[in-house]
């Protein structure tokens, strides 16, 4: 009887000490939502679970295999942005299909050297295969850039 209470204690300390080693690792899950096979776009909702810190959702943007980073200048910020508070695209029944939506936040230096953080809506539309046209819709600004 002994034998066998040490044999379920061990049991369930080992079943104790996986599910924290579990719980204490980063775990990214990335899962496919849009999938344009005539322009290549695909859109990734991406989770990342990193234990105390909590979950972290954003989403990327390929343009066939390599991903969409925008330049600094682009977003008039202090750093390169790939990661997307949001990101969609168009049906194949609609006239911009050959685009995508993101939104994201860019941090600038305001005037007396302030963080200023603004929500930023871009239509990026694909020209040619290494050519993207990037309209600001908050703004009216448009961009093209060589990819």
């Amino acid at each position: 009887m002994k034998a066998i209470l040490i044999f379920i204690g061990l049991i369930m300390f080992v079943i104790v000490t996986i599910m924290i080693f579990n719980s204490c690792s980063r775990k990214i899950t990335r899962k496919l939502l849009t999938h344009n096979k005539v322009y290549h776009w695909k859109i990734y909702h991406i989770t990342e679970n990193n234990y105390p810190a909590g979950k972290f959702q954003y989403f990327e943007v390929y343009l066939g295999e390599q991903k969409l980073v925008l330049p600094k200048e682009i977003s008039g910020g202090v750093r390169e942005i790939s990661q997307f508070h949001a990101a969609g695209s168009f049906g194949n029944y609609e006239t911009d299909y050959n685009s995508v939506l993101i939104m994201f936040e860019a941090i600038s230096k305001s005037t007396q050297g302030f963080d200023e953080r603004n929500m930023v809506s871009i239509k990026i539309t694909a020209l040619t295969k290494n050519k993207l046209l990037l309209a600001n819709l908050s703004n009216g600004e448009i961009a093209e850039i060589s990819y």
